[in-house]
């Protein structure tokens, strides 16, 4: 501060005046006030003024000091928004203080309640909600939450304890399911609502089903919304029963009692009329009457047959066959009238075709050897037998018989050649019809979407129907790759079903697995998709970013591959290079990044990363090493400094600032100082120096020092300057005699379009009247001497005022940023005026001092 007369100085903050009294101090001189607050805290940020005045007027400037410190607690209380027994999900708010430094993130621990240990669930995330995963059911938890800036870590906020259970309770068991609408391959389930509903709603039922003593299997994949289920998939021939569960927010209800057992079968109903009954033959006491099956023999073979007659002139029926039932289409009985003429005829039947059962799959042979196809054939009258190959009637030949012996038929392929691989299709025919062909069909015992998780078994089952039996194939997608070819492939057919299973599942093998079925009347085509689920794959694209001394960010993409389900949270890790020991930094992380903290600064850090889903954790994806340091840099070097005020005890130090800042702002200089022989630099100071001059004391005398500095900013201290000149600790020469020596510092500033010169002229003096006068007794020595600057360097030029402005006697000299100009043994003669001229691009600057001799 600077004014006349000297003026007055006072702080003021929040009103009230500060006065030197405990913890505040001020120090007031002529030139300057400081305001020392000792041990701050949080409470002494705000706005501060300094008003400073006397008797011409007053001057106001404000500064706003921020006191920095570790942020206050959470802002509660920790709001628990979900309860489960194996999560929780917790939300609170920013603290109200922040310390003076943004909040970084939060640090997330929990602990039973019945133990004293805290376990970190995270440390990493900068959101005010988190799940926290891994709970053990009906345990008591408390969480606590603290914030942390780049101070520090602050106070926890605590929550109240909370049990690790569901709000709600499961649902009573359904009612006992009943059955009914029941086929070969499927049948209806109904049941009635579960007493309670466990004070949640009911979100779906579950049906289960076993065959009988064996295991109860799930029947539907996504929870059933109505209270009855058509159960598909289900095996001719075999007994079952059906369970229900009942579900809601909470889980599974206990099983409902078991149904009746059913039996998975053609539904049975009476069989249609026997057709065209015609009288054979008859005599006086018998008739022999023949008719045709019906139709339709309503879901079951028929076991018989009951006749009835009515004589005529009567509407009475009576059955004649009392004890048992008649087993074929033809009776001999009593005679009745018809209503018309009848015309005896044979017994009619199509033919039917059955292979042996060696035939009906793939038949294998050698070549060399003979091939076999065996079967029976049946008809009235015998139907007509044709053996074709590919397309071709076979016919009797040298290698080729055929053996027609009714009902039993055969065809024999000698000395088996590769040429006579294909399919051989048997044709029966006669006068009432040939065997009808049948397009295949698969129906497969699949409902949705097979799931099975990795390493277990895939079973996929279809039924087969068609006539001829029909050829099944078994690819995958598009692939038209023999399935059979691998070891862990297993194709199993048979006349009615087709089974694969695979073994050692894999993720690749999830995909839509195709059924193909193929006869001579047509083909069916049948998909199954199947998923495997797995662990995820590694993530992508792994990064470390924001680097700095404590900190840094990781970031990287989801996995490829998510393992068939969601990727639940992320695991990180850290490791130290130099100790390669890998530690948990979070195990819940649900963002694809995260805020790394509490590094050591100047360490080698390798990151990893885990993506977890239901089936477990993938494989880690590691980071390139990386140092913890800030993105900037200590300061460059500064320029020697230089000494610009020597006496025996003091010396006054300057320097200018280094040119490059290391990008953050210089906070201050460390002056160091040593004897020109000695080798050890002491600090001049205990604290950094705000400005860039420095007054050095208690100096020792006639012993020559050198001195160097250091600039420092937020990141530290950059490398010392090179040391200045040697400098003794020396009064300057002065006039002794009667006259008191006095040093006098003139400053003069050009100020133009180049840099400045700036000239400091040191004289003695005793008397300053706007002019400059040096008196020296005569036979001493005249020293004159200045420290100039300009830039570029000025030109020095030293004149005596006169006729020719010549120095005639004497030396002048110029060292680096000093100029001197020295006449010894003065004498009267050396009087008169004298002038130091500086000539640059700059400008040209003079300075005049007038010498006086006093002798004889």
């Amino acid at each position: 501060m600077r004014g006349v007369p000297v003026p007055t100085a006072k702080w003021v903050t929040d009103g009230t005046e500060i006065k030197t009294d405990g913890r505040h101090k001020i120090e007031t001189d002529n030139y300057s006030t400081v305001l020392t607050i000792k041990d701050c805290v949080r409470k002494d940020t705000g706005e501060y003024l300094l008003t400073v005045s006397n008797s011409a007027g007053s001057k106001t400037v404000a500064l706003h000091l921020t006191v920095l410190d570790v942020p206050g607690p959470p802002t509660g209380p920790i709001n628990i928004l979900e309860v489960t027994p194996e999560h929780m999900v917790i939300s609170w708010r920013p603290p109200k203080d922040d310390g003076g430094s943004p909040i970084i993130n939060y640090i997330v621990e929990k602990r039973q309640s019945k133990k004293e240990t805290w376990g970190v669930v995270s440390s990493g995330t900068s959101h005010t909600k988190i799940k926290i995963p891994r709970l053990q059911k009906g345990c008591e938890y408390i969480f606590r939450v603290r914030a942390e800036n780049k101070i520090g870590i602050g106070a926890p906020l605590d929550s109240e304890p909370t049990v690790a259970k569901h709000m709600f309770d499961p649902p009573s068991p359904p009612g006992k399911p009943t059955v009914y609408d029941i086929t070969e391959n499927a049948a209806t389930v109904s049941w009635t609502l579960p007493k309670s509903d466990g004070g949640t709603p009911i979100t779906g039922y579950i049906l289960e089903r076993r065959e009988a003593s064996g295991k109860w299997v799930r029947v539907n994949k996504a929870p059933i919304l109505d209270m009855k289920y058509r159960v598909t998939g289900l095996f001719e021939g075999n007994t079952y029963e059906f369970r229900v569960f009942a579900e809601n927010m909470v889980g599974l209800s206990k099983p409902s009692p078991s149904s009746d057992p059913i039996k998975a079968s053609r539904p049975i109903t009476p069989p249609g009329p026997p057709i065209n009954p015609k009288l054979k033959d008859k005599t006086k006491e018998t008739a022999d009457l023949v008719w045709t099956k019906p139709l339709k023999d309503g879901g079951s073979p028929i076991l018989g047959y009951i006749v009835e007659c009515q004589k005529t002139g009567t509407t009475q029926w009576n059955r004649i066959n009392k004890d048992e039932l008649i087993r074929q289409c033809a009776f001999r009985g009593e005679p009745r009238e018809l209503a018309e003429t009848v015309l005896a005829k044979d017994i009619l039947s199509p033919p039917e075709v059955n292979l042996d059962v060696t035939c009906r799959d793939l038949i294998t042979v050698r070549v060399g050897q003979t091939i076999r196809i065996t079967g029976k054939v049946k008809g009235r009258p015998d139907p007509e037998i044709t053996w074709s190959k590919d397309g071709k009637v076979l016919v009797q030949e040298k290698r080729v018989e055929i053996v027609h012996d009714l009902p039993n038929v055969e065809l024999q392929v000698k000395e088996a050649k590769r040429s006579d691989h294909g399919k051989y299709i048997i044709a029966a025919k006669n006068s009432c019809g040939h065997e009808d062909l049948q397009k295949p069909v698969l129906d497969l015992k699949l409902s949705g979407v097979l799931t099975v998780k990795a390493g277990d078994p895939i079973r996929i089952e279809a039924g087969v129907r068609g006539k001829p039996q029909p050829e099944v194939v078994w690819t995958k997608d598009k692939d038209a790759t023999d399935l059979t070819r691998s070891p862990r492939i297993s194709i199993e057919t048979t006349s009615d079903t087709s089974k694969f299973v695979l073994t050692q599942s894999r993720r690749s093998d999830g995909g839509k697995y195709v059924i193909t079925a193929t006869n001579t009347a047509g083909s069916f085509v049948a998909y199954a998709t199947v998923i495997v689920l797995d662990k995820p794959g590694p993530v992508r694209n792994l990064k470390v970013t924001d680097i700095s001394s404590d900190r840094c960010t990781v970031t990287w993409e989801p996995p490829e591959d998510d393992g068939g389900c969601e990727i639940q949270n992320y695991i990180l890790e850290k490791c130290e290079s130099k100790r390669m020991v890998w530690s948990t930094y979070s195990s819940s992380v649900l963002t694809n990044y995260a805020n790394v903290t509490r590094l050591i600064e100047g360490n080698e850090y390798i990151f990893r990363v885990r993506a977890e889903n239901k089936m477990g954790t993938g494989p880690p994806t590691e980071t390139h090493p990386i140092i913890a340091k800030t993105k900037y840099d200590r300061p460059g070097r500064p320029d020697p400094p230089e000494v610009t005020r020597v006496s025996k005890e003091e010396m006054t130090v300057v320097w200018n600032p280094p040119e490059y800042d290391g990008g953050k702002s210089i906070t201050g200089y460390i002056l160091e100082k040593k004897e020109k022989r000695s080798l050890r630099w002491v600090p001049v100071t205990k604290t950094a120096i705000p400005e860039r001059r420095k007054k050095v004391t208690n100096l020792i005398p006639g012993h020559e020092y050198q001195f160097r500095v250091s600039a420092e900013n937020e990141v530290g201290l950059g490398e010392p300057s090179l040391p200045s000149r040697p400098v003794v600790a020396k009064d300057p020469i002065g006039i002794v005699l009667l006259y008191t020596t006095v040093v006098c510092l003139f400053v003069f500033n050009v100020n133009r379009l180049l840099n400045c010169i700036t000239i400091f002229l040191s004289v003695t003096s005793i008397v300053f009247q706007n002019r400059l006068l040096v008196t020296v007794r005569a036979g001493c020595p005249i020293r004159l001497f200045a420290i100039i600057r300009g830039r570029p360097a000025p030109k020095v030029t030293w004149r005596r005022m006169g006729v020719d402005n010549v120095i005639r006697k004497g030396q002048v000299d110029l060292v680096d940023t000093m100029a001197f100009c020295v006449i010894p043994n003065s004498t009267r003669d050396d009087s008169g005026k004298y002038s130091l001229t500086l000539v640059n691009a700059a400008g040209e600057k003079a300075v005049f001092v007038n010498v006086r001799v006093l002798g004889e």
